[in-house]
């Protein structure tokens, strides 16, 4: 119901005409399609917010639509060479832009979690490392985006078989859920899972 509804609003919106409208019901109707699982149908949905976006002049938005479909692109739907060409082009808009730091946090975010899909955890561990202080910066200590960069941060290290290192931004993560979503939402659910899988896996139990 809630897909069907974003979905008439952004008709809506396409059918009056108006560009911002427009962008900004595509955009929520990519993350409703992306939460849902429909990754392909959010890719489009994206770049079409992106298209809405630009003839709105809304460099921001359309960043923001741009790193979506980055994500999506590259770890849902599996194409991460598209992925990072795309991520290539908004980097230079995002510079002409000013370089707002919670786009630029947004970005490289998006790009470490594409990295980490294929492989590359030493430039994904970068991208992210980058990102965290950004996103600190711009939004606050106290926000989900940084609890899931220190979640995804600590995946990559897991990897690279630095697991005390690991733990620290699980606990660092898992505290800010706690504290902004609850104990009891899934993503606080889902760190607390990881910080065990990685306990687990050193053949010790979490505290």
């Amino acid at each position: 119901n809630t897909i069907a509804l974003a979905t008439g609003i952004a008709d809506e919106a396409a059918r009056i005409g108006w560009p911002p409208i427009e962008a900004q019901a595509l955009f929520r109707l990519g993350q409703l399609q992306q939460r849902t699982g429909a990754a392909a149908a959010s890719a489009a949905t994206f770049e079409t917010a992106m298209q809405s976006a630009a003839e709105a002049r809304d460099d921001i938005l359309l960043l923001r639509a741009g790193a979506q479909r980055v994500f999506v692109l590259g770890y849902h739907l599996g194409r991460p060479a598209q992925a990072l060409r795309l991520a290539m082009v908004l980097d230079s808009v995002l510079t002409r832009a000013g370089d707002d730091p919670a786009v630029r946090a947004e970005l490289l975010g998006r790009v470490g979690a594409v990295l980490t899909y294929q492989g590359a955890y030493g430039e994904a561990e970068d991208y992210i490392a980058r990102a965290l202080p950004l996103y600190v910066r711009a939004l606050g200590p106290d926000r989900p985006e940084v609890a899931m960069l220190h979640n995804n941060l600590a995946i990559v290290l897991e990897y690279e078989g630095r697991p005390d290192e690991a733990e620290v931004h699980y606990r660092q993560g898992l505290e800010i859920y706690d504290r902004t979503l609850g104990p009891q939402h899934p993503k606080t659910a889902t760190l607390r899972s990881n910080l065990g899988e990685s306990f687990r896996s050193l053949g010790s139990s979490a505290p």
